[in-house]
């Protein structure tokens, strides 16, 4: 995943945007149809920070992550980028950086351009600058402890930068030095530093600056006149040729049904039309798909509508709709209701790892696991077990139910590879919270956003030993709830009491089912089995 905004543009007559992503490219995307145009990798983890365009023809980015040619973190980057829109997706080469500068690491603070000149703050706590025609650093100065989120913002001939330790600062730019014009220390009412995670605001005079324990305003009463922003006329769309289907994804339950549009775009993306007749839909499986499969739905071949029946399996595919000559695709699944069990027996396991074992992959419709997860044989049974072939998915939280389902019990076998010295982390998540047996600690844990709720109690955790994991949200009418599990050596008798039980004063009232591991820098694997989801009684 990535923290970065995209920034948009025109492209040869198409309205595009470009963006960092959580793999460490630099895109550009067509943003009326979705498709990409070209990317150029960067660094070795996500690009967080919002890229700068230059004139025409240039992109600034930065990024905090390991660099592609280097083991040092961070740079700041100048790309010379394609001033026409390609025919087919580029990838650009390296030769296309104009200059670097290792000065940076940027965690996801974002550059601000101005004229010339190049802005950042930087994670160790320095305000930079840096022409942008060379690339040079022309000062750095120190303002803060460290940097994260926060980002600067100009306006009035100044620079005003928040610090995530609870400073902000407004600062006069020059070539050759920086002016600070003012330092505040924001207290919280405890008299600690707030922390600023979020890039000010300058609007009619005032500048907004919004940090975790609330939102600031500082300038003056008066109130300025505000510009109206020209609007952009939009030019008349030109004839049909080509097709979007709208949603481009869809994900039912069983039982549920998907109906869809199909809009005739022009050449630019512009939608021209509603498109109702003539239209043949077909289930598709792509030629290049690792996985052959088919949404377990009936699909109208004339309307695109798609049901899912009541008994219909998990399971995911593609779409087609066809229209004089002219195709498109959706994709979608059927995700897990109540009932549903997984004990991954009946796949089998025809592939084989970069370590040489037997595996294959989990199931399609679970979001975004294909990647990050293998079923293999252990302990004479087939589970699923995280994979540790790239540390990126050291930790992962992947999802297969209805992120509409609530008040249901979700439970598994899980067990952490290891020894005394070190394991790992195996859990699971309902209703949006996470519930993970924790075995560097020796405990289970029950956590949403840490700041908000994190509770555990001891649980004595053995490497290479299962243990059964039940899990269970509880609302109340006032909005209230409580977060339950229990935890016990598998095949022991299942305790009456729960383990744990965490009070929650305003609990998450709905959320999907999905698993959970962290295998800290990608050392001992996970392992779950007998996955199942059951409304609760």
């Amino acid at each position: 995943s990535s923290f970065s905004m995209p920034v948009f543009g025109q492209l040869g007559g198409q309205a595009v945007f470009y963006v960092g992503t959580g793999c460490g490219n630099v895109v550009c995307v067509n943003a009326r149809t979705g498709k990409p145009v070209w990317r150029f990798q960067l660094s070795q983890g996500g690009v967080n920070s919002q890229v700068l365009l230059h004139g025409k023809d240039k992109l600034i980015a930065l990024h905090g992550k390991e660099n592609i040619d280097a083991t040092s973190k961070g740079r700041l980057v100048c790309l010379k980028i394609p001033t026409e829109y390609p025919k087919e997706q580029l990838v650009l080469d390296p030769k296309v950086e104009i200059w670097r500068n290792d000065d940076h690491i940027g965690f996801t603070s974002s550059p601000i351009l101005v004229k010339d000149r190049v802005y950042t703050t930087n994670f160790t706590g320095e305000l930079i600058a840096v022409d942008a025609e060379s690339g040079k650093t022309l000062w750095q100065d120190k303002q803060a402890p460290d940097q994260i989120h926060a980002s600067p913002i100009y306006g009035d001939g100044k620079i005003y930068a928040p610090w995530f330790e609870g400073s902000f600062v407004i600062t006069k730019p020059s070539d050759k030095k920086a002016e600070i014009l003012s330092h505040a220390d924001i207290k919280s009412s405890d008299g600690s530093g707030v922390k600023c995670l979020a890039a000010p605001t300058i609007l009619n005079g005032k500048v907004y600056l919004s940090t975790r324990d609330g939102l600031y305003c500082f300038g003056s009463n008066k109130s300025l006149t505000q510009q109206t922003p020209a609007k952009i006329a939009k030019p008349d769309a030109g004839p049909i040729s080509q097709l979007q289907i709208v949603p481009a994804e869809f994900a039912i339950a069983p039982g549920q049904k998907q109906e869809f549009q199909v809009w005739g775009l022009d050449e630019t993306g512009s939608r021209v039309s509603i498109i109702t007749d003539g239209l043949n839909w077909q289930k598709f499986i792509p030629p290049t798909a690792k996985v052959k499969a088919e949404v377990d739905a009936t699909l109208d071949t004339k309307t695109g509508t798609v049901s899912a029946a009541n008994n219909a399996m998990i399971s995911a595919g593609a779409l087609k709709v066809t229209y004089k000559g002219m195709s498109a695709t959706t994709r979608g699944r059927v995700h897990a209701g109540s009932g549903y069990s997984e004990n991954f027996e009946a796949v089998p396991l025809k592939m084989e790892s970069p370590a040489g074992e037997k595996v294959n992959f989990p199931p399609l419709a679970w979001l975004g696991a294909r990647i990050k997860w293998y079923i293999l044989e252990k302990d004479e049974s087939k589970v699923i077990a995280n994979r540790l072939d790239n540390v990126l998915f050291q930790r992962t939280m992947n999802f297969f139910g209805d992120p509409e389902m609530s008040d249901y019990i979700l439970s598994a076998d899980v067990m952490t590879d290891g020894n005394r010295r070190i394991k790992s982390t195996v859990g699971l998540v309902n209703q949006r919270y996470l519930i993970t047996l924790v075995g560097n600690q020796n405990i289970l844990e029950v956590s949403s956003n840490h700041e908000r709720v994190k509770s555990s109690v001891k649980f004595p955790i053995k490497a290479n030993t299962w243990y059964s994991l039940k899990t269970h949200v509880k609302s109340n009418a006032d909005g209230s709830g409580e977060v339950r599990a229990k935890a016990w050596p598998r095949g022991e008798e299942e305790p009456t009491e729960w383990t744990i039980e965490v009070p929650v004063k305003r609990v998450h009232p709905k959320g999907s089912a999905g698993v959970f591991a962290f295998s800290p820098q990608a050392q001992k694997r996970v392992f779950l089995d007998n996955i199942k989801l059951n409304a609760a009684k």
